[in-house]
């Protein structure tokens, strides 16, 4: 059934409906059961309300979030890892990726612009979500050191 649906074009699969109705005729008892992200049987439609009251809990985080300027970081179930969180309560992390990132070793690469890199900086000061963009721009900056110069990354270490 799945490598079928795999095969049949993206327009044919659009919104999922031909998938539910396959899940809901082959494996009924099975389609009973709620996902959990809705929490609603496969195929079934989510109240109105229950959309609205996502949508403005998260709207309240984010603008949380922005008027305290990262004081209270945002908190999502989507993302595995806080990384909000995790830079706004230890701010020596903030602080050593960008030492990192605004290093010459780092700019000296051409992948970013100095402008760019201090713009996130005080992006995230002012408490817009941009901490996902510095962890991965930190990551790369670590990863080339350690694989491509050879670099000795001990002095990351607490």
């Amino acid at each position: 059934m799945f490598d079928f649906y795999q095969n049949i074009p993206v327009e044919f699969r659009f919104g999922h409906a031909l998938y539910y109705r396959l899940f809901q005729r082959n494996l009924p008892e099975m389609s009973k059961i709620p996902y959990a992200r809705t929490s609603v049987p496969v195929g079934g439609v989510e109240h109105q309300w229950k959309k609205k009251l996502k949508s403005f809990s998260k709207d309240v985080r984010y603008y949380a979030s922005r008027l305290s300027k990262g004081k209270m970081p945002p908190y999502t179930r989507t993302s595995y890892i806080q990384h909000e969180r995790w830079l706004y309560s230890n701010p020596q992390i903030a602080k050593l990726a960008e030492q990192t990132l605004l290093s010459e070793a780092s700019l000296d690469r051409g992948f970013v612009k100095r402008e760019g890199i201090k713009k996130i900086f005080v992006d995230h000061r002012k408490g817009k979500w941009v901490a996902l963009n510095i962890i991965h721009l930190f990551f790369l900056e670590c990863w080339l050191r350690k694989n491509i110069d050879s670099e000795d990354l001990s002095c990351f270490s607490t």
